[in-house]
């Protein structure tokens, strides 16, 4: 299943999106981590926009798409999809993703194609403590390779193919699922040019090295 954002404004680092009504105490926990996200974005642009000019420090946003690649803190497959990394655990299993992200159980669930490789994230961070790589007081910087529509999920699927055969041969990569794709529009470009200074990790090494390193996990 695909979807298309034709008709939906372009996403930047600027873009704002309104605050969100109080929910349920029953929502699903991804809603109320979206919800959380958002409101707490708006008051640190509220605070940047009015607040900030006298402080003696700046502030940068960073904010990541579906961060892939792989999570040194994990020890076992079992702990290695609690993260974003939950997107390409389809590869391995027919494991539903909409229970998790507080959808009905029998709903096929593609997700918004935004991802970049934690190394990128990992090298932005650092960056941004450089003002003179970060000048003023305040800034933004969206974090999405493959600007303006994303990469294609079941792309991974080839790509495995081709970077990882050995590990295909040997049955450790079952290619049990599936996962759509839901393309929309977003410019990025800001922060390879203003922040990192190259262009994003491409998703093929972003695949590559997050199930590269999941295979050789522990059970």
């Amino acid at each position: 299943m695909s979807g298309r954002g034709d008709e939906v404004p372009v996403l930047t680092a600027e873009t704002k999106v309104p605050t969100p009504p109080p929910i349920s105490d029953d929502a699903s926990r991804f809603h109320w981590y979206v919800n959380s996200k958002i409101a707490a974005t708006n008051l640190v642009h509220e605070y940047g926009a009015h607040k900030l000019e006298k402080a003696h420090f700046s502030i940068v946003n960073i904010m990541p798409g579906w961060v892939l690649g792989p999570e040194e803190l994990a020890r076992s497959k079992q702990e290695a999809f609690k993260g974003s990394n939950l997107i390409l655990i389809w590869l391995f299993s027919e494991s539903n993703l909409a229970p998790s992200l507080g959808f009905p159980e029998d709903e096929d669930t593609p997700l918004l194609a935004e991802t970049v490789h934690l190394d990128d994230v990992v090298e932005s961070h650092i960056n941004a403590l450089d003002t003179e790589k970060v000048p003023g007081k305040y800034r933004n910087f969206l974090l999405c390779s493959h600007s303006p529509t994303g990469p294609v999920f079941m792309d991974a699927v080839d790509i495995v193919r081709m970077e990882l055969p050995q590990e295909v041969a040997d049955g450790k990569i079952p290619f049990a699922g599936k996962l759509g794709t839901i393309t929309c529009k977003f410019d990025a470009t800001p922060t390879e040019r203003d922040l990192l200074g190259h262009p994003f990790q491409p998703y093929e090494k972003q695949v590559k090295d997050t199930i590269q390193w999941y295979v050789h996990l522990k059970d």
